[in-house]
């Protein structure tokens, strides 16, 4: 099942971009993003007052989708996990294996000392059908967050300051964000694009440069900034939710990540996922007038180990 096109984003030894998209007539493109146009040369302030300047390198994402549950060897390490999330800034590979590697004694020590006491218990409500989701949008993860009964944990732009000045003193910054199939498409509209995000950057870092702490100068960080978080939800919640966020209303990004969710809950539970989808893969749509017009007719199972999915062009169109 094709949703994102196989190497969306392919980045080159030279730093450059190789970029693949899909037009609204279905036509796949390809063109490359310079590396001078993903750099940010921003102003700073180090630990002795001194100006400086820094660079940060700007990083095109697509979602990826991880099931932890299997991953992890019991609940506590699930729990770890979604603790680290919100306050780290590790890489999800090396999220995973911190967590998983860890034994009981280090957990329990962690979560007596950090968690229980400080009431930050939504952390074990983690259990069941749990994924790690990154490479999605805030835009995205707002959308996801409306689906009450499922379980969070969200990677903090209080806490991971991963674009923070002092940091810059050691290493050039990834600053990873998500770009819209809709823009990707029209290389003529990227630079525009790019040029907005940098200047809410740019301002973001004045701020942080003038001692603005990162909860208050994040008001300036713009939708696309790509996050991290873990999302659990006993099997009937994840049923319920796939018809409405595979949809062909349904925004373009959520749909894509619940779509490889409802996948990978099919290879593990074919007898309970075999028939999810949205309305119109079994009876009719229920959009009325509101219709995309590309019913699909079969379920979401029927697209997995299918190149081509219906719904694909609507990434561009009347959502």
């Amino acid at each position: 099942m094709r949703k994102e096109l196989p190497g969306t984003y392919t980045e080159l030894k030279n730093g450059d971009f190789e970029i693949k998209a899909r037009t609204s007539q279905g036509e796949i493109i390809q063109y490359s993003l310079k590396e001078k146009d993903l750099i940010l040369d921003v102003d700073y302030v180090d630990k002795q007052g001194r100006s400086r300047q820094g660079r940060v390198f700007l990083k095109p994402v697509v979602a990826q989708v991880w099931r932890v549950d299997t991953l992890l060897p019991s609940d506590l390490h699930l729990y770890y996990l979604a603790s680290l999330n919100c306050y780290s800034g590790l890489q999800t590979e090396d999220l995973i294996a911190k967590a998983k590697s860890a034994n009981e004694q280090e957990i329990n020590q962690f979560l007596r000392e950090n968690i229980i006491p400080t009431g930050h218990w939504s952390i074990i409500e983690h259990r069941g059908p749990s994924f790690l989701i990154e490479g999605i949008s805030r835009a995205c993860s707002h959308q996801f967050v409306r689906h009450r009964l499922l379980s969070f944990s969200q990677q903090s732009q209080r806490y991971v300051d991963s674009v923070a000045p002092s940091k810059l003193e050691k290493e050039e910054m990834i600053f990873p964000f998500v770009i819209p199939p809709s823009i990707r498409a029209q290389p003529d509209l990227i630079k525009e694009f790019l040029s907005g995000l940098k200047e809410s950057l740019k301002r973001y870092y004045f701020l942080r440069a003038n001692n603005v702490f990162p909860e208050d100068a994040r008001f300036l960080l713009p939708n696309a900034t790509a996050t991290r978080l873990v999302v659990s939800g006993n099997r009937r919640v994840w049923l319920e939710l796939i018809p409405k966020r595979t949809c062909g209303r349904a925004q373009w990004e959520i749909d894509i990540v619940i779509s490889e969710i409802a996948r990978q809950l099919w290879e593990e539970m074919p007898v309970v996922f075999q028939q999810a989808g949205p309305p119109c893969s079994g009876e009719k749509c229920n959009q009325g007038k509101r219709s995309c017009g590309l019913p699909l007719k079969k379920p979401l199972s029927a697209f997995f180990n299918d190149p081509v999915y219906p719904h694909d062009k609507l990434i561009f169109g009347a959502r």
